[in-house]
């Protein structure tokens, strides 16, 4: 059983404009105006920007680093190299956490050649959105 958790943008931004992240469960304190709170183990209650929220895969990349929706990964197979593809979760295909291009669907996990252990999370959407303009994808 994979563990259930999830990751979020604190709402208010750092001294330096850049936003912190914070880990734990996700509540929706206010469905109608897209309010969403991370719980973080320690019981601590933080708002969320909603666009920023992200489910934890369940894997793990070559590093041994949490792979979260929105993270950004390259993968360094022979016939990957250079690719830098977005952890999404696709539920029209099979349904389940895959790797996305800027154009859609490239393929889920678990696939012979897209295992999590090939792969290296160099980034994510938010924070690093250049790192999917440029490169081969």
């Amino acid at each position: 059983m994979r563990e259930i958790k999830f990751r979020g943008q604190f709402v208010y931004a750092m001294m330096d404009g850049s936003f912190q992240w914070v880990y734990g469960d996700l509540r929706h304190m206010d469905s109608k105006i897209g309010k969403h709170c991370i719980i973080t183990e320690g019981g601590a209650e933080f708002e969320v920007l909603a666009g920023t929220v992200g489910q934890f895969t369940g894997l793990h990349d070559k590093n041994g680093k949490e792979i979260y929706e929105g993270d950004i990964v390259q993968f360094n197979q022979k016939f990957l190299i250079e690719n830098t593809l977005r952890v999404g979760y696709e539920d029209s295909h099979r349904g389940g956490f895959s790797l996305c291009t800027k154009e859609g669907y490239y393929g889920m996990f678990g696939d012979a050649w897209l295992e999590p252990f090939y792969c290296e999370v160099i980034g994510n959407i938010y924070d690093n959105p250049e790192l999917l303009k440029g490169g081969k994808e």
